[in-house]
């Protein structure tokens, strides 16, 4: 067998697996069972492969909007509103098992134990468009309810 580098003849049989030393220029020389090579693929870097995963990454963007909007909870963080229509509300627990009110809106539930926000929502009729908007986190949240 011939080195792949120098050409120079070798005294190795093609059935001599592994790696050798060509004896006049010292580069490895490799010989590999072909029964136990795997058939090499092409690589998936074509512009449609491409256009596919970054249409399935908009996707998956697309379904944290999706699950956002159709949640049956509500939450807002600190600094964020809510717009929808009031309908209603009720009386719960939170998660400490504290009375709590829940607040009907566009059919989502939102859960709150804050009394100013039980005596502001207390002035609004049920079908009122409202915004609610949240500042401050724990014991420090401010809200504020208007009416659109």
């Amino acid at each position: 067998m011939n080195c792949w580098y120098c050409d120079h003849p070798n005294d190795l049989s093609e059935d001599n697996f592994g790696d050798h030393l060509c004896v006049n220029c010292g580069i490895t020389i490799s010989i590999y069972d072909p029964a136990k090579l795997k058939p090499v693929s092409e690589p998936k870097n074509t512009y449609e492969e491409y256009m596919e995963d970054k249409q399935q990454k908009e996707e998956e963007m697309d379904l944290k909007n999706w699950s956002k909007d159709n949640a049956k909870f509500i939450k807002i963080k600190d600094g964020e509103s809510y717009e929808g229509i009031y309908k209603g509300c009720k009386q719960g627990v939170n998660m400490n098992g504290e009375p709590a009110v829940i607040y009907n809106l566009d059919g989502k539930e939102f859960k709150s134990s804050s009394t100013i926000l039980a005596d502001k929502f207390s002035a609004i009729t049920e079908g009122s468009n409202v915004k609610i908007s949240r500042s401050g986190e724990g014991l420090q949240t401010k809200w504020k309810v208007e009416t659109l």
